[in-house]
């Protein structure tokens, strides 16, 4: 997330572990812009506990406006009752990233019991995808289609199966199932198979701005540097 003037604009999103059709609708829907966990979060050196129902009273207006009332009637119906937001600093003074771990019920009190451990566990969340899975650009999908084969092999991938699983099916010898992972990587800009799997999925359901397992990235620039979840849950 950065912040140009006072509103939020997102970079990343991680939709490993959220529901994708939420993810696309708070960004599409630009719900960062009225969600009052971020500029709390933000501000604070501690996590934010909060419960959906009581997001109203976050916000900075006195009276709730209507975007804010739609965005917390998405939250609940995605089955959120309550959660906490951590915010970190980010690699310029704009850039903030945010991790959000949310649960179904609707009091604080079980979040109070783990809230040691959810910090330890959002810490070492950002610190895997800052440092070791940061996605490469998607510009180069914007190139010639991939062949019916390599679609083939993308959709295994994404499925999880083993490149052994992966060769039987489509009846490649490994050397040559190893040849056209190494093209995809190289058309993808990965340096690895996480990579590659964050890419294409980023490629496959992106909404604007890309999201995947891992992070969308600035258009027309370098890939995104946080992979943490958004702000939904």
């Amino acid at each position: 997330m950065t912040w140009i003037g006072k509103t939020p604009t997102p970079l990343a999103a991680c939709t490993a572990h959220e529901d994708p059709g939420w993810v696309r609708r708070y960004i599409a829907r630009h719900h960062c812009r009225v969600d009052p966990r971020l500029r709390h979060a933000a501000s604070a050196a501690l996590p934010l506990m909060w419960q959906t129902e009581g997001l109203a009273m976050l916000s900075a207006d006195a009276r709730p406006s209507a975007a804010l009332l739609e965005f917390i009637a998405e939250l609940g119906a995605t089955g959120t009752g309550s959660g906490l937001t951590l915010s970190l600093p980010g690699d310029s003074g704009r850039e903030r990233y945010f991790i959000t771990l949310t649960s179904s019920a609707d009091t604080t009190d079980m979040l109070r019991d783990v809230l040691g451990p959810a910090v330890v566990l959002a810490l070492a969340v950002h610190d895997f995808y800052t440092c070791h899975c940061a996605l490469p650009t998607h510009a180069k999908l914007r190139g010639a289609p991939l062949t019916p084969l390599y679609r083939r092999i993308m959709q295994a991938l994404l499925q999880g199966l083993p490149d052994k699983e992966i060769a039987a099916t489509l009846a490649l010898t490994r050397s040559n199932l190893d040849y056209h992972m190494r093209q995809l990587r190289k058309r993808f800009g990965a340096h690895n198979r996480l990579q590659l799997l964050q890419a294409m999925k980023g490629a496959t359901d992106a909404p604007a701005p890309d999201t995947a397992p891992g992070a969308p990235q600035r258009q027309g620039e370098s890939p995104a540097r946080s992979l943490t979840s958004p702000p939904g849950g």
